[in-house]
């Protein structure tokens, strides 16, 4: 992001524009962890077909994974971090 607040940034545009704003972070649905990190994958029990990324759009990641855990805390603590610009 080179140090711009690229998410506050485009929030008070639309803000000014008085545009409503919301937010979502998915804990469970997140793709590039699903890739990275197989250890935190959901795996389905075996006669459940499809879900957990078998050709789905998402991936899905367990939120009971304690390493899971810390990387989702540190990114939600990113993105309510006060802007430094």
């Amino acid at each position: 992001m080179k140090g711009q607040d690229w998410l506050g940034d485009t929030i008070n545009l639309l803000r000014h524009e008085s545009k409503e704003v919301y937010g979502y972070y998915s804990v469970i649905f997140n793709n590039n962890a699903f890739i990275n990190h197989p250890e935190w994958r959901i795996t389905p029990r075996p006669p459940l077909l499809g879900g957990a990324f078998h050709g789905r759009r998402y991936g899905q990641v367990c939120p009971n994974h304690p390493e899971y855990r810390r990387f989702v805390e540190a990114q939600l603590e990113d993105l309510f971090a006060p802007s430094l610009t």
